[in-house]
């Protein structure tokens, strides 16, 4: 999951100017996209997932073109818990994160393995959400990064 705030490469050409748009974006976006962390982890935990909610990390990218705020897990396994599967069988052999997720919960890892390869799995949809109740504040933090630069601009 990931926001972008791009410049178009016609609108700035001076590297100074792409660069201090950039710096204003991000002094913006960064205060949101934390937030947006904190509520990502507190929910998650809510909804029983302790140990994923505590992988969850924000990743801030400059690019040649912006600035890029990306929502990271240090596991693969917040996507099957983010998002609807359909049936498949999941790797669950000993060791495996589904085998450690059963075992923390008395399940047996198998049983949960057949389920799932039969009816799939239904998400959570926390990060759907959140970025749908954000994503005003978001566009808002980046417009302001905007209205600052531009403010720059003419008082530079």
């Amino acid at each position: 999951m990931d926001i972008r705030f791009e410049i178009p490469p016609d609108l700035l050409t001076p590297v100074d100017a792409r660069r201090t748009l950039r710096d204003s974006v991000r002094t913006k976006l960064l205060p949101v996209s934390q937030r947006l962390l904190a509520g990502l982890r507190d929910e998650t935990a809510q909804e029983g997932a302790d140990g994923l909610a505590e992988q969850y990390r924000l990743e801030v990218t400059e690019t040649s073109s912006g600035v890029e705020v990306e929502f990271q897990s240090e596991s693969d396994i917040w996507l099957f818990w983010e998002e609807d599967t359909d049936p498949h069988m999941p790797p669950a052999g000993e060791g495996s994160e589904l085998d450690q997720w059963a075992e923390e919960r008395g399940l047996n890892a198998f049983s949960v393995a057949m389920r799932i390869a039969e009816e799939g799995t239904e998400g959570h949809h926390v990060a759907a959400r959140l970025m749908s109740e954000y994503e005003e504040d978001l566009y808002g933090a980046m417009g302001e990064g905007f209205g600052d630069w531009v403010g720059k601009l003419g008082s530079g």
